[in-house]
């Protein structure tokens, strides 16, 4: 679960910080609170048990929205969530984000061997990264800020989805070669 994972690296610099809800609610309000209105107050909500990107929204901190998500995880009905520093500056190829699928299967740890797979993906979001307030919050566009194919590759996106964009071509997966 992304609660687990977010626990288990918490002090890892490589990990963006990351809070659970309901649980550490207080804290995470001191945090956004810190940050004010600038590059560094966005976060990004995800719910425990979902997956694929479903549920998944970004916010700016100064959001009411993001308040009242940030409230409502006190509810008794409420399921446990992690909501994470987004990366404003990600990485982009051809101005989308991406992210890359290499698979890695490890048979010793000591010594150390493990084996890559041949080939890997990179998907990508079908619509150009942009902070922009109409993209985030309650207006939130997986397309904009996830790579996940179950959110690009819908009956809704499909002119973003086909359309030839820079670097990517239509569709939005790259296959990894060596």
């Amino acid at each position: 679960f992304k609660t687990n994972l977010s626990l288990a690296f918490r002090d890892k610099p490589w990990y963006p910080i990351g809070y659970v809800l309901p649980k550490e609610k207080d804290a995470l309000v001191a945090d956004v609170r810190s940050r004010g209105a600038g590059r560094t107050n966005y976060w990004i909500a995800k719910p425990k048990g979902m997956y694929g990107g479903t549920g998944i929204q970004v916010w700016r901190g100064t959001d009411t929205g993001f308040a009242n998500l940030v409230k409502e995880s006190c509810a008794a009905s409420a399921p446990r969530s992690v909501v994470q520093q987004y990366l404003t500056d990600p990485l982009l190829l051809g101005g989308y984000k991406f992210h890359m699928r290499i698979h890695l299967c490890i048979t010793s740890l000591d010594p150390p061997e493990g084996f890559v797979q041949e080939n890997g993906q990179c998907l990508f979001g079908t619509k150009p990264y942009t902070l922009s307030p109409k993209t985030l919050g309650t207006s939130f566009e997986p397309p904009v800020h996830l790579t996940n194919m179950g959110l690009n590759a819908t009956e809704e996106n499909r002119t973003n989805y086909l359309r030839k964009k820079a670097v990517i071509g239509p569709g939005q997966q790259l296959r990894v070669t060596p």
